[in-house]
């Protein structure tokens, strides 16, 4: 176990000295630098707690096999805390959900609270087996999924948008970068949704940035 931690602090400390390289470079470059820098600390921190947890899960069945509860408690209890920091970007969740009323137009969006940098990597992935209903005209009572009613363009179509920025239709699945920084809502795509009914499961899950 100790050996892991030095490892891990080794590359804490290296990740650290990209941060000061930085620092000294010339004013003009010392921004993109520092973007970088951060980038690589970033990257390295998490390459570290991938490396500790893979030693944490080889130690465990040995201190199982020799009854010694209190380490077998102990790496367990330190395989969880890792498993929690990996599963975290920036200190939020790498996964969220959220669920997107029928009658949640671009006016009143599902806003997830998840506030995205410019630049950052996400996916949308709405449950496949969920329906919304329009309220009224041809497709009155008609079920559809988040693509909406494909034969009528866009309408009951799920689109995300960030900030203020120009709301994208969601694609399942495919990742997406954010084009400005801001929070990410979804919304059905209908001007009259008062009378809709339904409602949309979606996880949206955070990249490697």
């Amino acid at each position: 176990m100790r050996q892991v931690r030095k490892v891990s602090f080794a590359v804490f400390a290296l990740a650290g000295s990209f941060a000061v390289s930085a620092l000294s470079a010339p004013q003009d470059f010392r921004s993109r630098r520092a973007v970088e820098a951060s980038a690589r600390y970033k990257l390295a921190i998490e390459k570290a707690r991938k490396r500790y947890l893979a030693e944490l899960r080889g130690a465990l069945p040995a201190a199982t096999r020799s009854g010694d509860l209190a380490e077998a408690n102990r790496i367990k209890a330190e395989i969880e805390k890792t498993r929690i920091k990996l599963r975290k970007i920036h200190g939020r969740e790498r996964e969220i959900s959220v669920t997107v009323q029928a009658t949640q137009n671009g006016d009143r969006a599902c806003r997830t609270k998840l506030v995205l940098r410019k630049g950052e990597t996400f996916t949308i992935i709405p449950d496949p087996s969920d329906r919304w209903y329009g309220g009224g005209g041809s497709k009155k009572g008609v079920r559809c999924n988040y693509m909406g009613y494909t034969d009528r363009g866009t309408w009951m179509r799920m689109y995300y948008q960030i900030g203020k920025g120009v709301p994208v239709p969601v694609v399942s699945g495919k990742a997406q970068r954010a084009g400005e920084d801001g929070e990410l809502k979804l919304f059905a795509s209908d001007d009259k949704a008062e009378g809709n009914t339904g409602e949309i499961r979606v996880k949206i899950v955070m990249g490697d940035d």
